[in-house]
């Protein structure tokens, strides 16, 4: 299914023997490398004075600020894990857990994570051929965000309100607190206290996987996998800090989502050693996956601060301000059955041929399966007798390759006619269509790979 590409993450397992315990800290120090080339507040009366010498009264307070620097910090890292493993031939296990706490560059950004991780292989019956691989993953992320992203529109992002900053204007006043320009020129400490908006993530990953060894060469695998995601976002917004006359005017958000997705593969899988001429390999499987998101949003306002964050409190708000939505996707499934076979002859010429049928719950009725096939062929020039006995060529192999693979990465219910509810109303937020169908890559390579000389000069074409 890897249409775009593939990334193999290999995990750290047990090994046999005594318990082994590792642990470990870092820390580190983030900065910006290089900040943006704005006017100082010297070079800001100079261009006063050269363009619009009638405005220096006005636009000239006094003072010398870098608002850019204000915003930002030297923000520390701190990592702390450890893990114990051990066990014998007969079972082996992982144990690990970790603690980050990384500040952002931004002021008030941070992100805090906590995982723990159990990997366990066993093997049973006296002749092993039974056994069960297991892993389980949990981790949670605390994350602060700064006021920067969509959320709070052009004029509320901190970034802009500190390039556009007059640096002779002062940040703060006397008391220390933060300038009041206007509703629209904003003061991005003002923002930094006016926004506050957080988020926790708990994630659980399980996979269990069963196999069994029914001859030396033949083996059969069962995998069963589920991730488990809930998530909360809360968030309050200062409006009186901003405007003023909004002080009793100030809004929360409650959002929760959370995410269930399911995998089940049936896979057996064939390696054998014919003779010292053939080897022959074969997989075939049967995999199902089903996947399920849904979130809601709560949001009040007419607040006055009191100390405390609003989110805490949302039904303190008055009912004409309160809003609600909540959002399922559509079903999203996808069924396959594969197969690969890969065949060696003389580790000279090399054959892989795979072959896919995908189905998928987004597409229309009349497209919902497709066949992905491809096939790839070796030659390994060097271990032909005509080349072997000259010292040239430690590695010489062309190849060539054709494959067709799927995409079907994105929205479920794209193929189907889909409502949308609002306040006593509905509207429809999508046409159907029986005939969307596959996005499908083709795709063909060839190449060389050479070694000379001891392997000291190689590459590829």
């Amino acid at each position: 299914r890897g249409a775009n590409g593939v990334v193999i993450i290999t995990t750290k397992k047990g090994v046999p023997g005594s318990p082994a315990i590792n642990l470990g800290v870092t820390a580190g120090v983030s900065s910006m490398r290089e900040y943006p080339d704005v006017l100082s507040a010297d070079k800001f009366r100079e261009a006063l004075q050269f363009y619009t010498p009638s405005e220096v009264s006005d636009a000239d307070f006094g003072s010398n600020e870098d608002a850019f620097k204000a915003i930002t910090r030297h923000a520390i890292t701190q990592n702390y894990y450890g893990d114990v493993s051990g066990g014998t031939e007969h079972g082996k296990y992982r144990l690990s857990g970790g603690y980050l706490n990384q500040n952002g560059i931004i002021r008030t950004s941070q992100l805090k994570k906590y995982t723990g991780n159990f990997t366990g292989n066993f093997r049973f019956l006296e002749n092993k051929r039974l056994g069960l691989d297991f892993a389980m993953f949990v981790t949670q992320m605390d994350n602060r965000y700064a006021p920067i992203n969509a959320m709070v529109g052009s004029e509320g992002n901190v970034i802009s309100q500190a390039l556009q900053w007059n640096p002779t204007r002062p940040l703060r006043d006397e008391q220390g607190v933060p300038t009041f320009v206007s509703t629209t020129t904003r003061n991005p400490l003002t923002s930094l206290e006016a926004f506050k908006d957080q988020a926790t993530t708990n994630t659980m990953v399980i996979n269990v996987a069963p196999y069994y060894k029914i001859t030396d060469d033949l083996e059969y695998r069962f995998i069963y996998s589920a991730m488990r995601q809930t998530g909360n976002r809360e968030g309050m917004y200062r409006a009186g800090l901003i405007d003023p006359s909004a002080a009793e005017n100030e809004q929360a958000f409650l959002s929760n989502n959370s995410e269930t997705n399911l995998q089940m593969t049936h896979m057996r899988s064939y390696n054998m050693h014919v003779n010292e001429d053939w080897n022959i390999n074969a997989v075939a499987g049967y995999e199902y996956l089903d996947y399920n998101y849904k979130n809601n949003i709560s949001f009040g306002g007419g607040f006055q601060y009191l100390g405390l964050d609003y989110f805490d409190y949302l039904q303190y708000s008055p009912v004409s301000t309160r809003e609600i939505s909540s959002y399922r996707s559509p079903t999203n499934q996808l069924q396959s059955v594969f197969l690969r076979g890969g065949f060696n002859y003389l580790n000279r010429y090399l054959l892989t041929a795979t072959v896919r049928r995908d189905g998928s719950t987004k597409f229309g009725s009349n497209n919902k399966y497709a066949v992905f096939p491809s096939l790839a062929v070796a030659w390994n020039v060097a271990e032909e007798s005509f080349l072997s006995s000259g010292d040239v060529f430690d590695q010489l192999k062309i190849r060539l390759g054709w494959g067709r693979t799927g995409n079907q990465e994105f929205p479920s219910g794209a193929s189907l006619d889909r409502l949308v509810f609002g306040k006593q109303s509905i509207s429809q937020a999508n046409y159907g269509n029986d005939d969307l169908k596959w996005e499908t890559s083709t795709t063909l390579n060839a190449g060389i790979d050479f070694g000379i000389w001891n392997n000291r000069l190689y590459g590829s074409i």
